[in-house]
């Protein structure tokens, strides 16, 4: 794939920007930013070039402008990558603020593909240009800074040693087979197809009970452990069998070589789970976590306890947010394993230093961070206020009555801004998930109905939204053609918790001017109920109830 570093304005696209069309003030100065620091556009296009032998040849791909722009932009209005593709496949000034103009809008996994090639340095160098310059705008003066840190899961499932020799066996299996069908479909010798057999041990183990782990654990674990060994063995077999032969044509003698690495890549991951679960389950070894794997999809995963009622457990990495009074993330770090708050306090300032030139005046966090080490390294480079309460211990007099003065507690009110900060971020996902069904329709009526069933289920006051004469009074504008409605419905976070569900059309006036309209069909919160909970059972019946009365009435 070609990686051009800008592409040549065609004459639809020059007609086109003549129009008197311009961007919202938000993205105009995220525009002229852009603009203005080329060296941003070098350094996403080396990553783009990153591994490619010819990056001038071969198809056209995402320019390293149309990257950066669209990153930015997925950012800042917190889009998915579905939703991303559609609003600059739809709007003009999105097609020009990510430099599209007239082109084809590509898929949504294009966008995916072109982000994840970006290095976490070229992203920690956009950050730090982007508070460099509110520095030097003097949008930002560092006087105050909060702190805390949080938990990015990754996508795997609950680890277990036998579902993790479960997946060894299966994935191992399936690229074996996949290796065969690229050289033309012959059987390998020495492998043998063990699947069904892992699975059913991986299912017995699954269901044994307290009592029969005692008494059967250990010899279907060593069946498991017999059975991921037997296909790891086989499959290095086939590599040595198979390295002199290639595929049919050119192509399949390229997967070919693809899947010997990646068959290779599973079977160490194997052997390092094989080991684990011998080591924990049949010798009794309490293995320590920096030595254990928990997903062979995902093995740089760390198990992070942070003391949570609700999550003792996560899986993930920790990753810590120093945040300023205006909003701007000044620092980011994603840590290895599961470090103690209190170590980031004093290597945090330092970082505040040199970027604004002096310790901060305010300096906001919560307990986790709490040390003497933590409070001296405060009071060393400056810092007037540091609202860090004391984590356990029995407080002195003075300690107490500094964090009942009325400074400390403002620094606490402050601290507390960086939290809606996180669960923004992190509330995001389900939120979307949500919304993600009834963005699929297309028809106003059936989506009325839609409308008039959430009344009857959730006792939402709905405005009538399907008056075209009401919309034109509310929003004083003649209609001369009500064109068909365009619904798009988007999910966002409110203060307090509650996804909102936005409907958008657009009103053609007598003018000719086509004006999209807004208006929320209603907000509701969203209970997280444990599965078997009283409340969740009645909810569940009701939505069963509702639904076969639909289907009656059908």
């Amino acid at each position: 794939m070609s990686r051009a570093v800008a592409q040549q304005l065609t004459l639809v696209d020059w007609v086109l920007t003549q129009q008197g069309v311009r961007l919202e003030p938000v993205l105009a100065a995220i525009s002229n930013f852009l603009d203005a620091h080329c060296e941003l556009i070098a350094q996403v296009q080396r990553d783009l070039e990153r591994g490619l032998k010819n990056p001038r040849t071969g198809r056209g791909g995402l320019t390293a402008e149309q990257v950066l722009r669209s990153l930015v932009l997925m950012r800042v209005k917190n889009w998915h990558y579905r939703e991303l593709r559609e609003r600059i496949a739809d709007g003009f000034t999105l097609r020009q603020f990510t430099a599209f103009y007239a082109r084809r809008v590509p898929r949504h996994d294009a966008f995916q593909r072109g982000f994840n090639r970006l290095t976490p340095q070229t992203l920690k160098v956009i950050n730090e240009l982007v508070v460099r310059a509110a520095v030097e705008l003097g949008l930002e003066d560092g006087r105050k800074l909060r702190v805390d840190t949080t938990v990015v899961e990754t996508d795997v499932h609950h680890p277990t040693d036998n579902t993790l020799l479960w997946d060894a066996v299966r994935i191992v299996t399936r690229l074996v087979n996949r290796l065969a069908t690229a050289l033309g479909g012959r059987h390998l010798k020495d492998f043998r197809n063990r699947t069904r057999a892992a699975r059913r041990r991986m299912q017995d183990i699954q269901r044994m009970t307290t009592r029969q782990r005692q008494e059967r654990q250990n010899g279907a674990y060593r069946q498991l452990i017999g059975i991921a060994e037997e296909v790891v063995s086989g499959a290095r077999k086939v590599l040595q069998q198979t390295a002199a032969r290639h595929g049919k044509d050119a192509i399949a003698g390229i997967l070919a070589d693809e899947l010997r690495k990646q068959i290779k890549y599973f079977c160490d991951l194997g052997d390092r789970v094989i080991d684990q679960a011998r080591r924990r389950v049949l010798d009794g070894e309490a293995v320590p976590n920096s030595e254990k794997i928990y997903s062979i999809f995902e093995p740089h995963t760390d198990l992070i306890k942070r003391g949570k009622v609700r999550s003792p457990i996560e899986f993930g990495h920790k990753v810590f947010l120093a945040e300023s009074a205006h909003g701007l993330i000044t620092q980011y770090e994603v840590l290895t394993g599961n470090p103690g708050d209190e170590h980031q306090v004093v290597a945090s300032l330092q970082r505040h230093r040199d970027t604004f030139g002096r310790a901060p005046e305010w300096y906001g966090a919560d307990r986790g961070f709490y040390s003497e080490r933590s409070v001296a390294s405060c009071a060393q480079d400056g810092v007037k206020i540091a609202s860090i309460p004391q984590r356990g211990g029995r407080k002195t007099s003075e300690r107490a009555a500094h964090e009942k003065s009325a400074d400390f507690k403002k620094g606490q009110r402050f601290r507390a801004g960086v939290e809606g900060r996180i669960l923004g971020g992190n509330e995001y996902a389900h939120v979307a998930a949500i919304a993600r069904p009834f963005a699929r329709r297309r028809s106003w009526p059936a989506f009325l109905g839609d409308v008039e069933d959430w009344q009857k289920e959730r006792s939402i006051a709905v405005a009538d939204l399907d008056d075209p004469a009401e919309l034109a009074e509310r929003y004083s504008m003649p209609i001369a053609a009500l064109v068909p409605w365009q619904v798009r419905v988007g999910g966002s976070v409110s203060p307090d918790i509650r996804a909102e569900y936005v409907i958008e059309c657009v009103i053609t006036g007598a003018d000719g001017v086509c004006q999209s309209l807004k208006g929320t069909i209603g907000s509701f919160p969203q209970p997280k109920m444990p599965p078997g909970s009283h409340r969740g059972r009645l909810v569940r019946s009701r939505r069963r109830t509702n639904r076969r009365e639909r289907v009656a009435a059908r």
